[in-house]
Formats: structure tokens, C-alpha cells, sequence
């Protein structure tokens, strides 16, 4: 089951990945609002779906589309909030499986890609803004040894500086006691 924080990180990533974009330097092509041509032919289970047809893609099927591709097989709904979009938003970026194994390199499980009990349970055992420190370095390091980093670099480290901030003031907001009402 999906929780409200899926909510926030789903706006934080479709903030940050925008429009349409086809840059030639980008290896995923077109996209729209991060989604590749490729993701959405699997989605939509069309392998002739066009660039027009992507970028039509309805925020009901994005939602779904990020929820089904991002949320669940990295297991954010199981992470602490702001450890769930340091995970997720890195999985955007980077592939599920790479988002994945930082997170477990992170918290000293076996590395293999799956995030399964042992790994949610090395999270837990983990203070919060410890580990989205931890992500912060692992994923910056991670950047700056992609190919395309002299090409995307400057903006993958400040989305990920937007992301640390936001994934802190949501670990924040959810640390603190409910307020009472009259």
C-alpha cells in the first residue's frame, strides 16, 4: 500500500524532470517528465508507440507508471521519509537496480540490487539523516563517475543537493509529535 509520501516524492521528481526533452547526449532519448520513449512503450505494451503518444502520457499514468517502475521495487514504502526519495529519485536517474545497490552498500547489506527484509532492516537500524548523508556522498560519487557527467554533472549535483534538503525536512516533519486541533 502506498502511503502520502509517495505523493511528495512523486512531485519532487516531476518538478525536477520537467517537460518533454530528447538531448542527443542523453542514452535514454526522448523523454517526458523523465519517463523514456522505451518505459513507455513497455508501459503502455506498445513496441510502435510514438514520441507524440509519450508526450500525451496523463498524470494518472505517470503516477501509476512511477509507482509501479520506481516506488514499489525499490520498497520506499517500507524506507523512512526522506530515505524513500533519496532512493527514489536516484532510481529515476539511475536505474532501479544501481538506486537500489547504494542503499544497500550504504547500510552494509549484500549489494546484489533486490531490496529485501535484511536490507530494510539494516535501514531501520540507521539513523535517518545519517543515511541520507551516506546517499548524499554514495550518489554524488556516483555522478561524477558517469560518462555524460561533463555534459549533466552540474545539474545532477544540484538536483541532488535539492533532493538532501527535501529528503531532511521530510524526515524532519515526520519525526515530529501530531499537532492537536480543537
Amino acid at each position: 500500500m502506498l502511503d502520502g509520501d509517495f505523493e511528495a516524492c512523486l512531485r519532487f521528481v516531476l518538478a525536477r524532470e520537467g517537460g518533454f526533452a530528447n538531448h542527443p547526449a542523453d542514452p535514454g532519448g526522448a523523454t517526458q517528465a523523465g519517463v523514456t520513449l522505451a518505459t513507455f512503450r513497455q508501459w503502455v505494451d506498445d513496441p510502435a508507440a510514438t514520441i507524440d503518444q509519450l508526450r500525451a502520457i496523463s498524470d494518472a499514468q505517470l503516477a501509476a507508471l512511477y509507482s509501479v517502475n520506481y516506488w514499489m521495487p525499490l520498497r520506499c514504502q517500507d524506507l523512512p521519509c526522506g530515505v524513500s526519495l533519496m532512493v527514489m529519485d536516484h532510481g529515476v536517474l539511475a536505474g532501479v537496480r544501481r538506486s537500489a545497490m547504494l542503499l544497500q552498500q550504504a547500510v552494509g547489506a549484500t549489494t546484489d540490487g533486490w531490496i529485501g527484509l535484511a536490507t530494510l532492516a539494516a535501514v531501520h537500524r540507521i539513523p535517518v539523516s545519517a543515511l541520507i548523508d551516506t546517499l548524499g556522498r554514495l550518489q554524488d560519487h556516483y555522478y561524477r563517475g558517469c560518462a555524460a557527467f561533463p555534459i549533466f554533472g552540474k545539474g545532477w549535483l544540484a538536483r541532488l543537493a535539492q533532493r538532501k534538503a527535501t529528503a531532511y525536512s521530510a524526515a524532519r516533519a515526520s519525526a515530529l509529535p501530531p499537532t492537536l486541533t480543537a
